[in-house]
C-alpha cells in the first residue's frame, strides 16, 4: 500500500527550502557588493592616484 503524502507538509518543506535558498542568495549578494566596492575603490586609486575617501568623507 502506498503511503499517502500530506500536501500541507510538502508545502511547508517547499517553503523552508525556498527560504534557505533565498537566504543563500542574500548572503552571496552581500559578498558580491563588498567585492564590487573593493574593485571600485581600487579603480579610483589607479585612475586618480590618490587614497580613497574615508567613510566620513575626509
Amino acid at each position: 500500500m502506498c503511503e499517502q503524502t500530506n500536501p500541507d507538509l510538502i508545502e511547508q518543506q517547499n517553503f523552508e527550502t525556498l527560504q534557505e535558498g533565498l537566504l543563500d542568495v542574500k548572503k552571496q549578494s552581500i559578498a558580491l557588493r563588498a567585492n564590487l566596492d573593493k574593485i571600485i575603490i581600487a579603480c579610483d586609486h589607479m585612475l586618480y592616484g590618490e587614497e580613497p575617501f574615508n567613510e566620513d568623507g575626509s
